[in-house]
């Protein structure tokens, strides 16, 4: 919706195209605990109507935090639609209780936690298209996980689509 804003004078086609991609919002919470060792790296919960993923971002590289374990819990887009502008302590005890339950420990009472509220995170599902070329003289290529259906995968395939696009 922003990029929509920028190109809508200089490229309508790309602005309606952009404007028709329907983004929802992400809430996560970073928490930082006493060292604590899990089973798990991460935990995907897609149905859950309150959290969506929840990572152990100490997994990844120990070595930084040897003292600390650092969760990083996503709220699902239902969730943050519904709770994007709610008092923020109310938000991440909802988070942290509900990702405990998933993950059967108490993550109620982080040594400290920060909230990231992101009103466009989630990107539609694509039925394929990766990235889009808008005109040839020059060529505009519109790319990024909003397009191709969010993550760090979809980011990366539409960079590899728009790629393929302009060669």
């Amino acid at each position: 919706p922003q990029s929509a804003v920028l190109l809508a004078s200089a490229s309508p086609e790309a602005s309606t195209f952009l404007q028709s991609l329907a983004m929802a919002p992400c809430l996560a919470v970073v928490a930082r605990y006493s060292r604590r060792e899990f089973a798990w790296r991460g935990i995907q919960a897609p149905t859950d109507p309150t959290v969506s993923w929840i990572g152990n971002d100490t997994s990844k590289r120990p070595d930084l935090q040897p003292a600390d374990t650092v969760l990083v819990v996503h709220a699902s887009a239902d969730f943050s639609a519904s709770h994007y502008d709610a008092d923020e302590n109310d938000i991440v005890r909802q988070l942290l209780e509900h990702a405990g339950d998933l993950a059967k420990v108490d993550l109620s009472a982080p040594q400290s936690w920060f909230l990231q509220r992101w009103r466009f995170a989630l990107g539609p599902q694509t039925d394929g298209e990766a990235a889009r070329l808008i005109g040839n003289t020059p060529p505009l290529v519109l790319a990024g996980d909003a397009i191709a259906g969010g993550k760090i995968e979809g980011a990366w395939l539409s960079g590899k689509a728009a790629a393929a696009l302009l060669s």
